[in-house]
């Protein structure tokens, strides 16, 4: 009802009647009920031809069956992990651009710059820039830099040692994610997140 009884009211309007009204919903996958909500979606949607809704998931099992199921059959998917395209060059060409303007400003020391570190923390974003964007963002915010940058290498290489192997990217960033809380709770050293 959150949606259909003000959808109601406009689908008596021509207000959109060129103009495509648009509702995105970003990680479908991370809500808790996830296919319901993607059935209810499909029902919204269908309540006018100018309400489009555009939906961004990973590839959840009943998330797919519920937009692919057959009374969805109007909704298209698109896979946008182009398995085609390797990331790694272009987060290696972030990668340096971050720690340039630490570098740049004097924050960091230069040796953070050498081909193998950036080609270090470019493996260790697993293809996501998120990843290097935490990092590079968690180094920026504290006091002492160089020990900030020492600890991601060295933190998220305990995250991924042989026993503790990462199984997928998205771990990789629940690795980083836990590793910088830790911190930010447990070394004086470094300054607020």
């Amino acid at each position: 009802t959150l949606f259909t009884t003000p959808l109601a009211k406009l689908k008596k309007t021509d207000r959109f009647k060129w103009t495509p009204l648009i509702f995105v919903i970003d990680a479908l996958d991370e809500c808790s009920d996830g296919p319901s909500i993607a059935d209810s979606l499909c029902q919204i949607a269908s309540l006018a031809d100018w309400l489009k809704v555009f939906v961004t998931s990973r590839a959840h099992p009943d998330l797919m069956q519920a937009f692919l199921s057959p009374e969805n059959s109007q909704y298209d998917t698109i896979d946008l992990n182009d398995r085609d395209h390797d990331a790694a060059n272009d987060i290696a060409t972030y990668t340096r651009f971050c720690l340039r303007k630490m570098v740049d400003r004097r924050r960091l020391d230069g040796k953070w710059l050498e081909d193998g570190i950036v080609a270090k923390l470019s493996t260790l974003a697993s293809g996501l820039f998120i990843w290097t964007s935490t990092a590079m963002r968690f180094v920026e915010a504290q006091d002492d830099k160089n020990y900030a940058m020492e600890f991601i290498l060295a933190e998220r290489a305990r995250g991924s040692s042989s026993q503790e192997r990462v199984p997928d990217a998205g771990s990789g960033l629940d690795t980083l994610y836990m590793a910088v809380a830790g911190t930010s709770q447990s070394d004086d050293r470094n300054g607020e997140l």
